[in-house]
């Protein structure tokens, strides 16, 4: 029975923390999408538990939580708005690999066949499939003919039912005969008051519909949280089928079509040496710009990296290594991954000629750090090739999580404002973009205000009054001061939030962000 409320209790838990994220969270993207996944970690290791002594891969699980606490604190920390969907993607994903190790079914963890497309269908079938398991559990539960200790915690189960039923129905009759008494004394008005506001909020209208909603989907919640206790699982058969029967490439087949790729590389690879390390280097060909040289290059040889890792894991997965033909496709699959990183250099080094040309932004610096972190996952297949029991996909896994926190804990806004304007200030860049940096985020500007001294010393009156302008910005969308003259009203702080901060934050404390905060208790010293 215990278990059995436990779970009941954990889904109304994820059902109240779905309504409260998704239909009350006025826009805002902060601390309430910090405690609505913390909410949904919470109910499930609620009815699951936490991983057991001795479970298999009991560290990864505890990583795997530990990452999805702190990818989730960063929306409360930082302002990284260029980084919410990336963030929100991940934590989900990660849950979904988290839930399925810790009910341990047997190759269905990270790394296993058909692990991915376990965690799809599950987001898609776990609402649906276990609707009946809640009633036809409970039934057993409060049926079944048990001994005399049993007997005795239904009995105070039973009590608990009642004593829960005798409170919804006393407290509205308690309320109104309270608010007739108020009515009657004036004195015991004042002293009840402040109980009388709360059970008013408690059933306002508003309050009422997020029960009413929390009720329409705690069986859905716990149709999930079921399916996950009963360990249940959708892609298993297949996964068994594609074990009995492996898919085998061709060895020669492999030869001839890796021979082809590492060909054309090889070609691209001594043109790039002379193009970007020889004589020639930063010399760009023709009437190409810097910015026509990077946008074109960088997004075609990304694409291209991609290619390369998947016909890697492909080769590793689908190929024998065995014998002459299984060396040679190791051979030329070591020389793939270093062609690769030939491409990847490029790629690179044609994003930092176009940051020195014309500044960082937030989309590039998040792209060179994608261009660092595929350098990463290129080193652990090469470390795979040489190593058959080498746990490529955790590896590769931690790997990505650890860049997103890292990327998310160096605050892209911040790094870009600071390396804008001291480029800027050392005449290293010709004009700097302070409306780009005053709707980037409130860490860019934070670091505006920080060196608004040193801007305005300059003498550049574009940079003086596009000061003026920041401040105005910051007055009307984060202090909250009333300015009809503001003529960028389309930039807000928040493309979702209507008003300034200071005033989201007097009605609610969903939209608290401690980089807003910051700002704001900056500005208001000013």
């Amino acid at each position: 029975m215990k278990k059995y409320i436990r779970i009941l209790i954990a889904a109304i838990i994820g059902s109240a923390a779905v309504v409260e994220y998704i239909f009350y969270s006025d826009g805002h993207t902060a601390v309430n999408a910090t405690v609505y996944y913390t909410s949904l970690c919470l109910a499930f290791f609620l009815a699951v538990g936490l991983p057991p002594k001795g479970a298999r891969s009991r560290g990864f699980q505890y990583f795997l939580m530990g990452s999805v606490l702190a990818i989730s604190l960063m929306f409360v920390l930082f302002d990284n708005r260029g980084l919410r969907f990336t963030n929100g993607a991940v934590i989900l994903l990660l849950m979904g690999f988290l839930f399925l190790e810790r009910i341990d079914v047997k190759r269905c963890g990270v790394g296993q066949n058909g692990f991915l497309p376990e965690v799809i269908l599950g987001y898609i079938l776990r609402p649906f499939v276990c609707l009946a398991d809640p009633v036809k559990e409970g039934i057993e539960v409060f049926s079944k003919k048990t001994g005399e200790g049993e007997t005795a915690k239904k009995r105070i189960g039973i009590i608990l039912i009642q004593i829960g039923i005798a409170i919804l129905v006393g407290i509205p009759v308690v309320f109104i005969l309270a608010i007739i008494l108020m009515s009657s004394d004036p004195v015991f008005a004042d002293w009840f008051s402040g109980f009388y506001n709360f059970f008013k909020e408690l059933f306002s209208v508003r309050a009422i519909v997020r029960g009413i909603l929390t009720f329409v989907l705690l069986p859905f919640s716990a149709s999930v949280l079921f399916s996950y206790v009963n360990r249940r699982v959708f892609f298993q058969n297949f996964s068994d089928a594609l074990e009995k029967k492996p898919l085998r490439i061709p060895g020669f087949s492999a030869v001839t079509l890796l021979v082809l790729i590492n060909a054309l590389y090889l070609v691209y690879a001594m043109i790039q040496s002379v193009y970007l390390f020889g004589a020639w280097a930063e010399n760009l060909p023709g009437n190409l710009t810097y910015a026509q040289y990077a946008r074109q290059g960088f997004f075609e040889l990304a694409f291209i990296s991609a290619i390369n890792a998947f016909m890697i894991l492909i080769a590793i997965r689908y190929t024998k290594r065995e014998g002459r033909v299984g060396h040679t496709i190791r051979c030329l699959s070591v020389l793939l991954i270093l062609l690769s990183f030939v491409q990847l250099f490029s790629a690179f080094r044609r994003m930092t000629l176009y940051i020195r040309a014309y500044g960082l932004s937030e989309d590039r610096f998040l792209v060179s750090s994608f261009i660092i972190l595929l350098g990463v996952l290129f080193i652990l297949l090469g470390i795979r090739e040489f190593s058959e029991h080498f746990p490529l996909l955790k590896v590769s896994l931690v790997a990505g999580v650890l860049a997103l926190i890292l990327v998310n804990v160096c605050v892209p806004g911040r790094i870009v404002a600071n390396y804008n304007i001291n480029r800027y200030l050392q005449d290293e860049l010709k004009s700097l973009d302070t409306r780009y940096l005053q709707r980037l985020s409130s860490d860019s500007l934070i670091v505006l205000l920080e060196n608004e001294k040193e801007l305005r010393e300059t003498g550049d009156e574009t940079v003086t009054e596009s000061m003026d302008d920041v401040h105005e910005f910051i007055c009307v969308y984060y202090l909250g001061e009333e300015n009809s003259d503001y003529e960028h009203s389309d930039h807000r702080y928040d493309s979702h939030e209507v008003g300034s901060y200071r005033e989201a934050m007097e009605q609610s404390w969903k939209g608290f962000n401690l980089s807003k905060h910051r700002l704001m208790m900056i500005s208001g010293k000013d």
